[in-house]
């Protein structure tokens, strides 16, 4: 199988961003595709995508990589509720690290203990203009340290 695995990627050639199949470009916003846009090696998402292992085999590592990301940047995230670090750990995966470390007032907040401030720098912020409905969630996840009821 090592084999094969090497031989594969060495044909496809490895691609960690989405390029276009047909021209070998980064596919980035306002992008045309003329190819199929092609991620790894080789795999067309137009065509194959993924199944439901892969995807949560991808959004597994995600999120530990977020948390990972979090214990070692946040001292206080660990003496957080596990529905708080869910918050932060969801924020990260959605806007990135370096995203996440934008929202400077939202992180002294949890540091300082101060959940409602916290949750209003949430809500009072481009981000959740863009995801209205997940800021909302998560800004209540902070202000009472609870899941929210399963839908």
């Amino acid at each position: 199988m090592t084999q094969l695995q090497s031989l594969i990627t060495r044909l496809e050639g490895r691609r960690l961003l989405a390029y276009d199949d047909a021209t070998g470009k980064p596919i980035q916003r306002g992008s045309v595709v003329r190819g199929h846009p092609t991620i790894g090696d080789g795999f067309a998402l137009d065509t194959a995508g993924l199944d439901d292992e892969e995807c949560d085999w991808l959004r597994d590592r995600r999120i530990k990589r977020c948390e990972q990301f979090a214990v070692a940047n946040f001292p206080f995230f660990l003496n957080l509720c596990d529905a708080r670090q869910a918050v932060i750990v969801s924020m990260i995966y959605n806007l990135g690290p370096l995203g996440f470390m934008q929202f400077r007032l939202t992180i002294g907040h949890f540091a300082a203990g101060r959940f409602a401030d916290a949750a209003r720098e949430m809500e009072n912020s481009v981000w959740a203009l863009q995801v209205p409905e997940r800021a909302r969630e998560l800004a209540a996840m902070v202000r009472t340290g609870n899941w929210p009821t399963p839908r």
